[in-house]
């Protein structure tokens, strides 16, 4: 896998979910349902960044986080895109299952390199019926700060449906080079299989 797949990953530290949120007593209640789930969700996400934990400790409970937080399924099927149809079903549990093992570990090694940075909402648009962006800043003491947006869809209950870092959706960036893995395979889904795999390996390994 390309090292451009995990640039959009390595600005968003995990330190992107501690949210410091001002709320305008202004906002529409659903763009409050949005806000509020990621000052929630921020919340959660600080004491496990703050804790000392070992990385294997840290995946299990981020994979509890990132199951409530983010729509894993809508997600990781969109981003298959075409080859989704092409699948069999053995082959999709197979990547989803690696999807999501893959996204946990990635944020769960970025846990480890938190050191203090603080997560501002700076607004929130709404897209549709039930979607809305919710625009933030990543304030980083060493570094940079960062823009990012989370693409947050507030049905039966709210999730992250994206998170778009400095302009790029990483939604996109994923499907991206997932059709470029499985077209290099010659166009077999057990390409991407394959590379996820290996990824997967990889970061258990530490």
């Amino acid at each position: 896998m390309t090292a451009s797949f995990w640039t959009p990953l390595r600005q968003l530290s995990a330190t992107a979910f501690c949210i410091a949120v001002s709320v305008s007593a202004s906002l529409a209640a659903s763009q409050e349902d949005a806000v509020g789930f990621l000052r929630g969700l921020g919340n959660e996400a600080v004491e496990l960044a703050q804790s000392e934990q070992s990385t294997q400790e840290r995946a299990s409970k981020l994979r509890n986080l990132l199951e409530e937080g983010f729509d894993a399924e809508l997600i990781g099927r969109f981003v298959l895109g075409r080859y989704w149809n092409i699948a069999s079903e053995q082959q999709r549990e197979e990547y989803m299952r690696l999807f999501k093992d893959m996204i946990v570990l990635t944020f769960a090694r970025r846990f480890q390199d938190y050191s203090g940075e603080t997560f501002e909402i700076t607004g929130t648009k709404q897209r549709g019926e039930s979607d809305f962006y919710v625009n933030s800043v990543v304030h980083r003491p060493a570094n940079a700060d960062v823009k990012v947006d989370w693409r947050v869809r507030c049905s039966d209950r709210c999730r992250i449906i994206d998170v778009v870092a400095e302009g790029v959706s990483q939604v996109q960036t994923y499907r991206s080079e997932y059709g470029a893995i499985i077209q290099n395979g010659g166009g077999s889904v057990n390409a991407l299989l394959d590379a996820l795999r290996t990824r997967v390996n990889q970061l258990e390994a530490g």
